[in-house]
């Protein structure tokens, strides 16, 4: 049996096929490629079949004409090779593969459910050629009418844009050569063999020897000669914001870099672009129709049009999904905030792309390996001074360095807020505590350990230490995870803090996940150590009155609330811990000014601290109104009370030196 060969009935159909392809003017290796077998197999059907072999030079005589070896026929039937995913799909035909934080993008455009896409991230991170290749995707199969713009600043851009993109489509050498990038391969299929042709070519014939009608293709404009849609309308085309846009039926429209720190500085053209887009464009969309806008950052949000459109786009809907940096709206909105630099699970900071922006300086040796030049002495980075075949590649951290306002805004995604916070650096650093570490806490303290459950989303635990003597309040440890699921709050939650600290009291917020409480191991666990519970449910408590998250920077200010600091791996975790107080504290700002949050930004361990807060600073106020109390008493009569005991009158101590009003009044008192 020849390679290929299936059963009799399987195989006289294919040869059938075949001939009947081969009859329409397709050559041997195109009729045989359509069907998706080999020219090999063809070779041993005619030696093994000399029927077959005889109708097969007999083909070109079908019909009574010769075809045309110089015409191209086309079979709108044909059957097309299943697209699948767009991950494999993308590695096949481009040769790009979906890096890590291009996932959460291409997540949300595989969701058909989503039909306002805004995904703003670092420069460079490949927003656009993620989008070129998903139009590729979405238009191979052109029998579909979809229409796709591509709009960006000016239309110059754009056109540019469309010239990378129309290579895929006309130019089969694209595929011979592998794209830059580390993970990249060499494609091993072709959009023009499999689904093309796509631009109309002279001699270009139907199946049944209709001439195709010439449709036009230029460097704005492509009309897909196999596009069912009228012909008025082109299948894709470039345009600039405030630009033409033809016909009434977009399918697909992606809005790239529209806004940008120059048109931004004007306020009647930032009104004018969001007159354009909410009007021209958002009402040339169809029914079906999905708008996709790719952005950076470029300003505060007075002077920067990307969180209006978010606002007009979100309107009121109510967030039913939240997962990394992407949330999905109810109302078909999905929007993805994406850093340059992120923290790990021990709070170090990481690239959000290693591979091309590494986080510190790279020098780059001729065999491709690296060494961070921060590990280098300086006779040693003078002695690749002198070398041509090295190159160094800038890290994040240097282009931090250098203007870390304008990181935070186009790396980060997240520009300095013009509106005053809680938890204000200058707030965050007072609480430092350069002789504490992690982990340890002292015999006097009593251990609070305040939950923060979440089965899906951010989670979190911390553990506080209320000193009474020293009226302090300590972070002893902390605890940060996502998509945890009930097994994990189980454990990583409530097992693991409590088998490690053996806290007095555990509080834990009971608005979602109050059953795991109620798990026969969780009870094992809570009544062999003792631990008190008591059950959390936050409202409008957290927002209102002196028990409220923000209330938390009294304390903060007061120097009683303390972070770890002693050692650099103390410091680095608590640069992590701080960072989600800074995110409460912009979601709070953002609710504020715009109406609703829309960056993803987690807070868990501001919440997980604030719910252990509450009682913690509960123990410590009983403990100072006790002493108040017991200052009541005349001193005569402690005196005398005290007399021939082994227990002097309590000393008044000197407040910490990290308590900014107790110096201020000690010093006022002593003329200091």
């Amino acid at each position: 049996m020849a390679q290929g060969e299936g059963p009799h009935s399987d195989r006289i159909k294919r040869q059938e096929d075949y001939l009947e392809l081969l009859s329409s003017g397709l050559t041997r290796p195109q009729a045989a490629r359509h069907l998706g077998f080999s020219d090999t197999l063809v070779y041993a059907w005619m030696k093994k079949y000399p029927g077959f072999r005889e109708r097969v030079r007999a083909a070109g005589e079908s019909d009574g004409r010769r075809p045309n070896k110089n015409r191209t026929y086309i079979d709108p039937d044909r059957p097309f090779p299943a697209k699948g995913d767009f991950a494999t799909w993308r590695a096949r035909y481009t040769g790009r593969q979906v890096e890590p934080h291009q996932r959460t993008l291409v997540r949300a455009l595989e969701d058909r459910t989503n039909k306002k896409i805004i995904w703003l991230g670092p420069p460079g991170s490949g927003k656009d050629t993620t989008a070129q290749d998903w139009i590729l995707y979405e238009l191979c199969d052109d029998r579909t009418g979809l229409r796709v713009a591509w709009m960006m600043e000016s239309s110059d851009f754009a056109v540019r844009r469309l010239e990378r993109l129309g290579r895929y489509l006309t130019d089969p050498r694209v595929y011979d050569a592998t794209p830059e990038g580390a993970t990249s391969v060499m494609p091993t299929g072709s959009l023009i063999e499999d689904y093309g042709p796509f631009r109309w070519d002279k001699e270009m014939y139907w199946k049944g020897g209709e001439p195709v009608l010439k449709a036009p293709w230029s460097q704005q404009r492509f009309y897909f000669v196999q596009n069912i849609a009228p012909e008025a309308d082109p299948t894709l085309w470039a345009t600039g914001v405030e630009g033409a846009i033809y016909g009434s039926r977009i399918g697909l429209l992606v809005l790239s870099d529209p806004f940008t720190r120059e048109n931004q500085r004007s306020g009647t053209t930032r009104a004018a672009q969001l007159d354009f887009i909410k009007g021209t464009v958002r009402t040339r969309l169809d029914g079906r129709g999905r708008i996709v806008v790719l952005g950076t950052r470029v300003g505060p949000d007075e002077a920067d049009n990307y969180p209006a459109l978010v606002r007009y786009f979100v309107g009121r809907s109510r967030v039913i999904y939240e997962e990394d940096y992407y949330r999905k709206y109810s109302n078909g909105t999905a929007v993805i905030v994406q850093p340059a630099v992120l923290f790990d699970a021990a709070g170090r900071e990481i690239s959000y792309w290693p591979t091309k922006f590494p986080l510190r300086d790279q020098i780059v040796l001729p065999d491709t390996s690296w060494i961070e030049k921060d590990t280098l002495s300086d006779e040693a980075i003078m002695e690749f001074s002198h070398r041509d075949d090295i190159d160094l590649i800038e890290g994040l951290l240097s282009v931090r360095n250098d203007d870390e306002t304008t990181f935070d805004t186009v790396y980060q995604q997240n520009p300095p807020d013009t509106v005053g916070g809680e938890f204000a650096d200058i707030i965050l650093d007072h609480c430092d505590d350069p002789e504490r570490s992690y982990g340890v806490y002292r015999p006097k303290e009593i251990l609070v350990l305040g939950v923060d459950p979440a089965r899906s989303g951010g989670a979190a635990w911390v553990i506080w230490g209320v000193d009474r003597e020293a009226q302090t309040l300590t972070v002893v440890d902390w605890y940060y995870a996502e998509r945890l699921g009930i097994p994990g709050i189980a454990q990583h939650l409530i097992a693991d803090p409590i088998e490690r600290y053996l806290p007095r009291e555990m509080c834990y917020e009971t608005n979602h996940e109050a059953g795991v409480l109620f798990l026969p191991e969780v009870q094992r666990i809570i009544r062999e150590s003792a631990v008190r519970v008591r059950e959390h449910h936050t409202h409008g408590n957290r927002s209102i009155g002196e028990g409220s998250v923000a209330s938390m920077s009294i304390g903060m200010r007061a120097g009683t609330i303390r972070f770890p600091v002693a050692s650099a791996a103390d410091r680095q975790r608590t640069a992590f811990f701080k960072q989600q107080f800074r995110n409460w504290d912009s979601g709070v700002a953002s609710q504020r000014t715009r109406g609703g949050q829309w960056r993803h930004n987690p807070d868990d361990l501001c919440m997980a601290s604030w719910i252990g807060w509450l009682r913690a600073r509960e123990l410590l106020e009983r403990s100072l109104s006790e002493r108040i109390a017991h200052r009541l008493v005349p001193a005569v009569t402690l005196r005398r009370w005290h007399v021939g005991t082994n227990h002097p009158p309590e000393e008044t101590q000197p407040p910490p030196v990290t308590d900014v009003v107790g110096l201020f009044f000690r010093q006022d008192a002593t003329g200091d």
